[in-house]
């Protein structure tokens, strides 16, 4: 996640039209480009870190209940990571009922870049910035990476919140962590000026 907010701050840096260009490019075309390199790291972090989350809890020994859910035809391993998190950490209902969707968007998007597939897609998309620009820089944008570090943040804060209540024993050292990440997290965002 350390490595996400961090990202996201350089993709916020790059938008603020901070980025050297190269000799071969303009100003605005390296801002897009570094926005969409580091926007794309950022998004895959965060993926990265729930898959990590999701593994770790899978090692301390919690079977998935797949009785308890049916998962949609397509689903990506964002599902299944929902899914666990709402099992081990019993989430609020509110909070749960979205997860597995939101998660599932993620995951598309971060094997969106690990897959690539290329395929044509003629003309220019609008970007947030005001321009138009190729597609793969339209959908890897700041907005898109901040979405993603505020969705794994508020996964964080949602297990800690409902380990005060109840949570699978199995859980126990993923538990006991948890302060630490969030408070970490949210160091690297208030330094990266992230809210």
């Amino acid at each position: 996640m350390q490595i996400a907010a961090r990202h996201v701050g350089a993709a916020s840096r790059a938008r603020a039209g901070t980025v050297k260009p190269l000799s071969f490019e303009s100003a605005e075309s390296a801002a897009l480009s570094e926005e969409f390199q580091n926007s794309l790291v950022a998004i895959g972090a965060v993926s990265f870190a729930m898959e990590a989350l999701d593994l770790e809890l899978e090692g301390s020994g919690h079977q998935l209940a797949k009785s308890q859910f049916v998962a949609p035809p397509g689903a990506n391993r964002g599902f299944n990571v929902a899914q666990r998190l709402i099992q081990v950490f019993q989430l609020d209902k509110k909070f749960a009922v979205g997860l597995p969707g939101k998660l599932q968007d993620l995951f598309e998007l971060r094997n969106q870049s690990v897959h690539f597939k290329s395929v044509w897609r003629g003309g220019t998309k609008p970007h947030p910035s005001g321009t138009k620009t190729s597609e793969e820089l339209s959908i890897f944008t700041l907005e898109r990476s901040i979405e993603a570090i505020r969705l794994g943040r508020e996964v964080f804060r949602e297990c800690l919140e409902s380990v005060k209540l109840r949570y699978d024993p199995e859980a126990t050292d993923v538990v006991r962590e948890l302060p630490g990440v969030l408070k970490m997290l949210d160091q690297v965002l208030t330094s990266e000026g992230i809210s």
